[in-house]
């Protein structure tokens, strides 16, 4: 789905929305909520360009509840960046991954690949945009976009809450 058509999804939505009930999810935005979890990750030596620190090919698992339930593989690259000079590991990051996920979408079976991009601020909040890029089995033909909100709670990396909308063919 492109932009001009999630711009008239998002108009039809809320001219629908003074007549419809609608649920939590549905009321913020979106048909498709959950949580997700970081559950291992695997960084790669990182390097240096001036004062960031560059982790080509991390890797992670992730486990998703919710709208999305199942597991998911990414790989890509976190850039960490310092504040006020200080140790880039304690400071603001911007990421890029390929996310394979595998479960179901709203209880049909499938695989969807998903394309994430994100950032931690100042505030150690973390705001990500995941965009399905393909899939397959059940999932043929899905489209969606979901943002996340977490913070990393621990060496694996972040955890939180996500909220969007997806379509069936």
């Amino acid at each position: 789905m492109n932009r001009k058509h999630l711009v008239a999804a998002a108009v039809t939505g809320l001219a629908v929305a003074a007549a419809v009930p609608m649920s939590a999810a549905q009321a913020a935005g979106g048909n498709a909520s959950g949580s997700y979890q970081f559950t291992g990750a695997t960084m790669p030596v990182p390097r240096t360009a001036g004062d960031h620190l560059i982790l080509d090919g991390l890797t992670a698992t992730v486990a998703w509840t919710g709208t999305f339930t199942g597991t998911s593989t990414l790989t890509g690259r976190l850039v960490l960046r310092p504040i006020d000079g200080g140790n880039p590991l304690f400071g603001t990051a911007n990421y890029q991954y390929t996310d394979v996920f595998v479960g179901t979408v709203n209880g049909v079976s499938g695989t969807m690949t998903l394309l994430e991009e994100g950032q931690t601020g100042r505030d150690g909040i973390v705001h990500s945009k995941d965009v399905v890029v393909s899939a397959t089995g059940g999932l043929v033909g899905l489209t969606g976009m979901v943002k996340g909100t977490g913070t990393v709670s621990g060496p694996t990396g972040p955890a939180g809450t996500y909220l969007g909308t997806v379509s069936m063919p």
